[in-house]
């Protein structure tokens, strides 16, 4: 039985780190602490503050690193797991208020998030790793620049995504291009247009796409500055 266990757990954790290596993403809703959890205690044993890149999750482990994009205007953060939460239906994320202002998500409220595992936690929060992460992503983010893009399909069969870019092309999207991208064993031909500086040049395409009748999602990456 012992043996067993142990089995389950190390295929459990192949699994976990095969997502992250496929960058498989979640999407939901979050939302982000008031103040008057300010000097609490979280779920981990650490002290709240509103002012540090943490988040509470309902399950995934204490430790673990998230890259947190706000769909709506594409913008990101990473934060560290550390608290149980959120309570409220329908939620998936609840985030600090720095995090939420990075995310310029103060006035909504809520909103719709893409969520990608960075790392798995070990199940404990430590200052220690948590200023690792500090030092990690967020001196390096300073020398990121980020670009946009419309992504109009993601299909296993090639020849359809062949025929979707060519199509694009020729409704006059030139900068129309395919890439490849592994998820979960399988490979998927990522059709866009792009890439754009801005995010609201990217969003008047994107309405441009969407009256034509194409299926559009929001994509931002970064690129490091030379």
């Amino acid at each position: 039985m012992k043996v067993l266990k142990t089995f389950i757990f190390v295929l459990f954790l192949l699994i976990s780190y095969q997502v992250v290596a496929d960058d498989v993403y979640y999407y939901g809703k979050i939302s982000y602490y008031g103040d008057e959890f300010v000097g609490r205690k979280t779920s981990s044993g650490a002290i709240f503050d509103n002012q540090k890149y943490t988040c509470a999750s309902k399950s995934l482990p204490f430790g673990t690193i998230l890259e947190v994009m706000n769909v709506k205007n594409g913008k990101s953060v990473v934060v560290m797991v550390n608290d149980r939460g959120p309570f409220v239906e329908g939620r998936i994320l609840d985030i600090t208020k720095k995090a939420a202002q990075d995310l310029d998500m103060i006035g909504d409220g809520t909103t719709f998030a893409r969520i990608r595992v960075v790392k798995l936690g070990s199940g404990t929060f430590s200052e220690e790793e948590y200023n690792k992460m500090i030092g990690e992503y967020y001196q390096v983010s300073a020398m990121r620049v980020y670009e946009f893009a419309i992504q109009v399909g993601a299909f296993t069969n090639k020849t359809r995504a062949t025929n979707v870019l060519n199509k694009l092309k020729s409704d006059g999207f030139e900068n129309s291009y395919m890439t490849e991208k592994y998820s979960d064993g399988m490979l998927f031909n990522r059709v866009r247009v792009g890439d754009y500086g801005d995010k609201e040049t990217a969003m008047k395409i994107m309405e441009q796409l969407k009256k034509l009748g194409y299926d559009t999602y929001f994509v931002s990456t970064y690129v490091e500055k030379q």
